[in-house]
C-alpha cells in the first residue's frame, strides 16, 4: 500500500510543478500601421482577390463566400495554379484575426504568393 501512496504523491508533485511552469498568454498592444510607401504592381489577369469587410464577411473574386467554401476554392486554386498571385483586400476596420485567418487558409493550402492591398497614407494625409 505504501508504494501506491508514494506514486500518488509523486504524480501530485509532478502536476503541481508542471502547472506552475505554464507560460501565461500575454496581450500585446499593437497600433497597426498604415502604409507610407506603397509599391504599385502591374495589373494582371492572374490575380485572385480575397476580401474581408469590417463585419468579418469574406469575399472571393468579389462575391460573398463562406469560409468553408473558401477553403474549397483555395484547394482547387492550389491544385491548378499554385503560383497564382493572391491579393488580400482587408477593410481598415476589419478584425485582425479575420485577416490572419485568411492568411492561414492560404498558407494551409500551400499558396505563398500573397499580398495585402494598402493605400498610401501620405497621399491621404497631404490632402486638405
Amino acid at each position: 500500500m505504501s508504494p501506491l501512496i508514494d506514486a500518488v504523491f509523486l504524480m501530485l508533485a509532478f502536476f503541481l510543478i508542471a502547472t506552475t511552469y505554464k507560460k501565461s498568454d500575454k496581450q500585446i498592444d499593437v497600433d497597426l500601421p498604415t502604409s507610407q510607401s506603397s509599391v504599385k504592381l502591374p495589373l494582371s489577369d492572374s490575380v485572385v482577390v480575397i476580401g474581408v469587410n469590417s463585419e468579418g464577411n469574406v469575399f472571393f473574386e468579389g462575391r460573398p463566400i463562406l469560409k468553408t467554401a473558401l477553403h474549397t476554392e483555395l484547394r482547387d486554386l492550389a491544385n491548378t495554379a499554385p503560383d497564382t498571385r493572391i491579393r488580400l483586400d482587408a477593410d481598415q476596420a476589419a478584425q485582425v484575426h479575420s485577416v490572419v485567418e485568411l492568411l492561414e487558409a492560404c498558407q494551409f493550402r500551400g499558396l505563398k504568393n500573397i499580398g495585402i492591398r494598402t493605400f498610401n497614407g501620405l497621399a491621404s494625409a497631404n490632402q486638405p
